[in-house]
């Protein structure tokens, strides 16, 4: 985000209370499912003498689903893992059994919104068909675009952002799936750089 002449973004691998995320999750069979989320808390730990550091975020996640037939639009807390390595030997095995998400990326924060207003407009791009391959890619465009309208966030280039984030969250979802958590996204302005 750019703010008076300055690049202003949290510190790296941090999900923040009231910032506003785009989430892809790794379904493990090479597809991906995708979401809004706004961070709601943080709980940290160290392990192993220090040298992993494992740090659980809840966001609001925000989303479409058809595991109930139709398309259908919900909103449930959701745990994010982020695993940070320190001092391990090259090879180690990976931490199994996290979460599935692999990339989240900052796009905004409610400053003068709330959350249940985020989620009326939200609630109103909901799709009640939709192809079940691209249906929650699809939708999550729709709503930043929606929201950018809204003057929730600032994002024109909602369609270059999602191309991006789903090329690193493709890349990134092996190593999710054996728990290594998601890779963090930070926007600069209009310009996207990865952790």
């Amino acid at each position: 985000m750019l703010a008076f002449g300055k690049t202003v973004h949290p510190p790296p691998h941090q999900i923040v209370k009231g910032d506003i995320y785009i989430c892809g999750f790794s379904r493990g069979n090479g597809t991906l499912h995708w979401s809004l989320g706004v961070g709601i808390g943080t709980e940290k730990k160290v392990m192993d003498n220090g040298k992993l550091a494992e740090v659980k975020y809840t966001v609001q996640k925000i989303h479409i689903t058809n595991r109930e037939g139709g398309w259908t639009f919900k909103v449930e807390d959701e745990v994010l893992y982020h695993v940070v390595y320190f001092d391990v030997p090259k090879g180690a095995p990976a931490r199994v059994g996290y979460g599935a998400c692999c990339i989240v990326s900052r796009i905004g924060r409610l400053v003068d919104f709330r959350v249940v207003d985020l989620i009326n407009i939200l609630k109103a791009t909901a799709p009640e068909e939709a192809d079940p391959e691209n249906a929650s890619y699809n939708w999550v465009e729709d709503a930043i675009q929606s929201l950018n309208e809204a003057k929730v966030v600032y994002c024109p280039n909602h369609h270059e952002l999602m191309e991006g984030l789903k090329d690193a969250a493709e890349k990134r979802s092996e190593l999710t799936e054996q728990g290594f958590g998601f890779r963090y996204g930070v926007r600069y302005a209009t310009i996207y750089h990865y952790y």
